[in-house]
């Protein structure tokens, strides 16, 4: 059998660049720039052309008339609103949409509301107002000095840009005649998208073809079988109709990384089972958001597969809808994506539910936190004990990630051609544990299938922590054996760094998931810090060891190994205390000590598929007793 060495600790270098948010660098949707720009070129006539129209389809108001008055009366309209009451609007235009107006036109629609006898009064402007003309009509700056009755004073309201964006683009009307050479797909009334179930936690491919889910969906849907495509209509209510049918789609193509647990699945592109789902939606539909469609669709298709015993659970993932849309002045038809995809689950005979929300987001008493800088690192804060929740997910590799890994691994191997290795001959359990605690973490070790650990340093180690480290294994007992150069390149050959035998990956937060999420290879961990008056006593840290290697005990793992007794170097306490890099049985507690500071940490992975919010509020009390435990073994003036 071939001798084969695999690196179980180190670190390589990682580079950061911070980009700003999108957010922070988009102001306005593509569509929006369109009609800003098309609206600015409108002309101050026309302008009011529009507006006229919008109050009348839109707020459904009555035109009384257009003034042609003096001054910027002539861009008044007066109408009848959808009260009956009598309603003004002033129309101020500008070429520059980029620029806020100062709304210096406010202080005369007052008295112009009460020449007129309007109740109401509307400020229209195809650009924005600067924050004190927005103040002005919010906080009814207008209404100084009126002393007349309060039931009597008119009320004045402002349209900006994004206003009007917001009414025009919900309405055919005013897009199919002011905007529709601008080929916005208004007309818009079908859609498909592609249905990927999977069996959770093996990852077996649903057996129900479009004609078994149409058989259930019949119980409550009317559902019209159509022989010559092999497919079947479900009328899901007047304006919405489904067609199903069976289709297949790439693993690569479904618009979110999906990776399952077979080894089949390590390929970049997999052919998987799915149903095709033709929407239809009826012309007096009006406008309307694909989202809330597709997560129906997502929701139906759901309530159509059957319950699963208590471990196991339905995945769904909603491919991204698309749509044909013909350009006229091309002639040409084309494929569009006209939203996102999604992914949800069914767990027992629940609802199915968004995945991402139901795998790794608490909500009752926490609030989300992240670093901006770091969105590897999401949290969750639970305000009334301090607490900070993190939720990882160990998940397969991406197979571009794997290809990833086996360069880094590569780059390692190159870099130990310079570092200096010594080694322990069949090392058990116990001797890697008290080589990976009191190592320097900048130092890489390795372990050969044939039970010996190896660990290297750099060339620029310094002496003193070589000596320290050396002196601490030899108490213990452990005999070190140095490697020579010859026999250290021989040993960096037999470093395996093929991608397929690596393990999964643990993340953190929505971002980062691939799906389907493990929901059965979750941990939550909870830490909190408690500031301490006093430097703790090597007593104190033995009687919280005590307590760890007990609550440990009761959860899946035996600190001391089996024995009954067992002998810790003084400098390998503080890592066997704070070790939140080792998994070890179901539920994991590590205390740390720093600049006055105790940090208290629990993990937990029961292996439960419950949802994140219903655990972290479980899990939460089993943290406070934690706690409640580490402190009761310290001094009373810790706090």
């Amino acid at each position: 059998m071939v001798t084969k060495f695999e690196i179980i600790q180190g670190v390589t270098a990682h580079y950061y660049h911070v980009l700003p948010s999108e957010l922070s660098r988009v102001t306005i949707s593509p569509e929006r720039e369109a009609i800003f720009q098309y609206l600015s070129r409108l002309g101050s006539d026309r302008f009011v052309d529009f507006i006229t129209d919008v109050l009348v389809e839109v707020e459904k108001h009555n035109l009384v008339d257009r003034t042609d008055g003096p001054g910027d009366e002539k861009q008044d309209i007066l109408t009848l609103d959808s009260a009956g009451q009598r309603h003004l609007t002033q129309c101020k235009h500008t070429i520059n949409y980029g620029n806020n107006t100062s709304g210096d036109d406010l202080d005369h629609l007052m008295p112009a509301c009460l020449r007129k006898n309007c109740r109401n009064a509307l400020y229209v402007t195809n650009a924005d107002l600067t924050v004190q003309a927005k103040r002005y009509v919010t906080d009814k700056e207008y209404s100084r000095g009126w002393c007349g009755p309060e039931d009597l004073l008119p009320s004045i309201d402002y349209w900006n840009g994004r206003r009007i964006w917001d009414r025009v683009s919900k309405s055919n009307t005013i897009l199919n005649k002011w905007f529709s050479g601008m080929a916005q797909a208004h007309a818009l009334r079908r859609f498909f998208t592609d249905v990927v179930i999977t069996q959770m936690p093996m990852g077996d491919s649903c057996s129900l073809d479009a004609e078994a889910i149409t058989k259930e969906l019949k119980r409550t849907y009317k559902v019209i079988a159509i022989p010559e495509s092999k497919s079947f209509d479900v009328v899901v209510d007047e304006s919405l109709t489904l067609n199903l049918s069976d289709w297949f789609r790439g693993s690569a193509e479904l618009g979110v990384p999906f990776i399952l647990p077979a080894d089949i699945y390590k390929h970049p592109n997999v052919p998987l089972r799915s149903i095709r789902v033709q929407a239809l939606l009826s012309e007096n539909a009006g406008a309307f958001d694909i989202a809330s469609r597709r997560d129906r669709i997502a929701r139906l298709i759901g309530t159509a597969l059957p319950n699963l015993k208590k471990e196991a659970w339905w995945h769904v993932l909603v491919a991204p809808p698309q749509a044909f849309v013909f350009l006229q002045d091309m002639e040409k038809a084309v494929l569009i994506t006209v939203d996102e995809p999604e992914t949800y689950i069914s767990v027992g005979n629940q609802a199915t539910f968004r995945e991402r929300t139901w795998a790794v987001s608490a909500s009752e008493g926490f609030t989300r936190t992240y670093n901006p800088d770091d969105p590897d690192d999401e949290a969750w804060l639970h305000k009334a004990t301090e607490t900070t929740l993190r939720i990882l997910v160990e998940q397969e590799i991406n197979p571009l990630s794997m290809y990833e890994l086996h360069l880094r691994q590569s780059q390692i191997v190159d870099e130990l051609r310079t570092h200096t290795f010594r080694a322990v001959k069949n090392a058990d359990a116990t001797v890697i544990d008290t080589i990976r605690r009191i190592s320097n973490t900048k130092w890489f070790v390795l372990q050969s299938s044939a039970g010996d650990l190896l660990w290297a340093y750099p060339p620029d180690a310094e002496k003193d922590t070589i000596e320290k480290f050396e002196r601490v294994i030899k108490r213990r007992g452990i005999k070190v054996l140095s490697v020579q150069d010859k026999d250290r390149n021989a040993i960096l050959k037999m470093i395996d760094t093929t991608p397929y035998d690596f393990g999964g990956m643990l993340v953190m937060g929505e971002h980062a998931l691939t799906t389907p999420v493990a929901l059965d290879r979750r941990t939550f961990w909870f830490s909190r810090e408690h500031k301490l008056q006093t430097k703790i006593s090597m007593n104190q840290m033995l009687e919280i060891l005590k307590y760890k290697s007990t609550y440990e005990a009761k959860h899946g793992h035996d600190l001391l190994a089996g024995k009954t007794k067992q002998v810790f170097a003084y400098e390998e306490l503080g890592r066997i205390l704070f070790d939140p890099i080792t998994f070890r049985g179901r539920r994991m507690v590590d205390v740390g000590f720093y600049n006055g500071k105790m940090s208290i940490n629990l993990r937990i992975r029961d292996g439960l598929i419950l949802s994140a919010d219903e655990l972290a509020r479980a899990y939460i009390k089993d943290f406070k007793g934690v706690c409640s435990e580490v402190l009761r073994r310290l001094h009373p003036e810790t706090k």
